[in-house]
């Protein structure tokens, strides 16, 4: 299933709907009791495809809406754990060093980290690792960057 974007999401939390299949060419939800017609033009209008609706039982429909999500799909959570273990890492540096700041900078195409020692701001050396699928084969890497000036 394609991932619904935020426009459909909202419509079907405002109408009690739940979305069940979203792809390039159908849209499937589901809704307790005789769709709202103003539902179905809204869905159509946002996901420009086929809208299909099934009626579910009240107490169906309550148990999916109120289900406690698995909170983000195995990838985005995989790169979400990642992102933590980096912070936490480069955390651990800057206690090691007694670095006063930490800095993140946001740059254009990444992050520039630097911390604070005795007054001056040092760029901070990154090394790490990551996994991502390419072409539905897993490859992991180890990347070690170093400043330069």
């Amino acid at each position: 299933m394609d991932k619904p974007n935020s426009a459909l999401q909202a419509l079907c939390a405002r109408y009690q709907a739940v979305i069940l299949h979203h792809d390039a060419t159908q849209l499937r939800v589901a809704v307790a009791d005789a769709p709202d017609p103003l539902l179905l033009e809204a869905l159509q209008f946002a996901s420009q495809c086929a809208v299909e609706v099934e009626c579910w039982p009240a107490a169906r429909l309550e148990q999916l809406l109120h289900q406690p999500e698995s909170s983000a799909p195995p990838r985005e959570q995989a790169s979400a754990e990642s992102a933590i273990h980096a912070v936490d890492q480069i955390l651990r540096q800057a206690i090691q060093r007694r670095a006063s700041d930490v800095h993140f900078e946001p740059q254009r195409h990444g992050l520039r980290v630097r911390l604070r020692i005795n007054g001056v701001l040092h760029p901070l050396p990154q090394d790490g690792q990551f996994s991502l699928e390419m072409d539905d084969k897993p490859a992991a890497f180890r990347l070690s960057t170093l400043p330069v000036s």
